[in-house]
Parts: C-alpha cells; sequence; structure tokens
C-alpha cells in the first residue's frame, strides 16, 4: 500500500534490483550464498522467462530483490502502474495519482 500520495508518472521503483541468471548452475550458485532465511523468500519470487519454448535450457531466471518484489497483478484493467524505459533498464511509475493507503498494483503480462 502506499504510504504517502504518489503523483502520475512519479517513480516508484526501478528495475536496478532484479537479478538476471542465463545458467541454471549460476543461479544455484546464488543461493547457496544467501543466508538460509531468505532462500525461500527468493525461489518464491523468481521466475523464468523462455523466449524460445521449444529450447528449454535457455531460460533467464529473473529474482526480484527490491521492493517491486510486493506488487500484486491488478491485470490491465486495475494496475495503476506502468513500466517506464530509462538509460539501462526500466522504472515503474504511477499510471495515474495514487492516494496514501491504495494498493499498488501491477500488470504481469507487461
Amino acid at each position: 500500500r502506499a504510504s504517502r500520495d504518489i503523483k502520475v508518472d512519479e517513480r516508484i521503483w526501478s528495475e536496478v534490483h532484479v537479478a538476471s541468471f542465463y545458467d541454471r548452475q549460476l543461479f544455484n550458485q546464488f543461493l547457496t550464498v544467501l543466508p538460509t532465511s531468505l532462500v525461500c523468500d527468493v525461489v518464491l519470487w523468481t521466475y523464468h522467462d523462455n523466449n524460445d519454448r521449444r529450447d528449454v535450457d535457455h531460460f533467464v531466471f529473473e529474482a526480484d530483490l527490491g521492493i517491486s518484489a510486493l506488487c500484486n497483478n491488478g491485470g490491465s484493467s486495475l494496475a495503476n502502474v506502468k513500466k517506464k524505459p530509462n538509460a539501462n533498464s526500466y522504472d515503474f511509475v504511477a499510471d495515474r495519482d495514487i492516494t496514501a493507503g491504495e494498493e499498488i498494483l501491477c500488470n504481469y503480462e507487461e
């Protein structure tokens, strides 16, 4: 939930806190160096992308390590956050004014 009023186009967070692993072994090595208490949370919030669905060995594992991992899906009709490209990745900005206490919702399909 928003802790304060947020204006339209105000940056809420950046994708800079997303770790990408292009190899399952590297992802597993990353998990082994995390504190045990965090491993389950990171695994729960990790998603994978396979642009070529025919090639099951070429997954990209993405681990959200920032506050964006807590954003629930509002779908295209309820989302109040949108992705906006920046120089290196994406910023997530308010798609409209968000009032304090309102849930911040993403569109997982975006």
